[in-house]
């Protein structure tokens, strides 16, 4: 399990043979697993990924790096935060949890800009804005701790302007097609729908003794009805105040995605989850990286214009059962 505090990332192993000798810890530690399992409620999950936390609680206190008091904070911060890898075992009279420091893990965001998949989409040759990690400002947040969230929403420091954060690399939800989809669409944008998302620019930082590394993308921030997948098509369609735009929604959705095919591209991962909702309530088409969503799109047509089209015939039936139920 991995936590994550101001400052620093802790990687915690839990195993059966480093507990062995001790058949009560062992049997706890199998119990809380068991819960993990068949927790529904959020809370008894939560409880239970507390208790498995709680023996390392102390030592990671005593890891953590003590922060300046600050309220102002950079992608920068968030992504090289100290890691450490601790690990459970017994202390000598196997009575109890003996945590203990395995290693500080040298862990670096992104993908290194010499790595084949990136030297093919040729970056150094796309004329697109780039910044640095340390340029990029985290929004304040009153109800936690900026370092604690995965970045999404950010500020680039000299303009004020915002956009979304995509990364790259571990822990990263972006992914080379999905970034060479971007570059296409940024070849054709004038035939597109304004209303497919658009990439600003890259970050990419030089603080690597391997090269410079390509840390994420900055996307049109697009601000949602509502936050996180509550303010997508999937969630939005079936409040009953979105029944009346619900056939507007099935032409525009299909508009969109026919402009991408007849422009050489595809939407990919083609799913009511991949399409947000803004305050006005018009669609924008988001996540090109590929994949399929069960129920949406069948497997063997993962990533195809084929399985884009599925998605929107299965779309707009949804949509036509939304509206004889209401």
């Amino acid at each position: 399990m991995v936590v994550r505090c101001p400052g620093a990332v802790f990687h915690l192993r839990w195993s059966t043979s480093n507990l062995a000798a001790a058949p009560h810890i062992l049997h706890n530690y199998r119990q809380n697993l068991a819960s993990l399992d068949e927790a529904v409620d959020g809370k008894l999950r939560l409880l239970a990924l507390d208790r498995l936390q709680q023996p390392f609680t102390t030592l990671m206190t005593q890891l953590k790096p003590q922060l300046p008091v600050q309220t102002h904070f950079v992608l920068h911060d968030y992504l090289y935060s100290r890691s450490f890898y601790l690990e459970a075992k017994l202390t000598e009279d196997n009575q109890a949890v003996k945590p203990t420091l395995v290693r500080e893990l040298d862990i670096l965001p992104g993908e290194p800009l010499c790595s084949k998949q990136l030297i093919d989409l040729d970056i150094d040759g796309w004329a697109l804005r780039g910044y640095s990690s340390r340029d990029i400002e985290l929004p304040a947040r009153k109800d936690r701790h900026p370092l604690l969230s995965i970045p999404s929403r950010v500020t680039i420091a000299h303009s004020g302007a915002q956009y979304f954060f995509k990364g790259f690399g571990p822990g990263g939800r972006g992914n080379v097609r999905e970034l060479a989809i971007y570059r296409a669409i940024d070849k054709v944008d004038g035939e597109l729908s304004p209303r497919i998302c658009r990439l600003h620019g890259l970050v990419v930082d030089h603080d690597s003794e391997s090269g410079p590394r390509l840390i994420g993308m900055l996307l049109v921030y697009i601000k949602a009805k509502r936050p996180g997948i509550l303010g997508t098509l999937y969630c939005v369609a079936q409040d009953r105040e979105s029944l009346k735009h619900l056939p507007r929604w099935a032409d525009e959705l299909e508009s969109m995605v026919i402009g991408l095919h007849e422009s050489g591209l595809g939407w990919g991962d083609a799913s009511p989850t991949n399409v947000l909702v803004d305050k006005d309530d018009n669609l924008w088409l988001v996540d090109f990286g590929g994949g399929f969503t069960n129920g949406w799109v069948d497997e063997d047509l993962e990533s195809t214009q084929a399985g884009d089209q599925q998605a929107l015939g299965r779309i707009r039936n949804w949509f036509e059962e939304l509206i004889a139920g209401q």
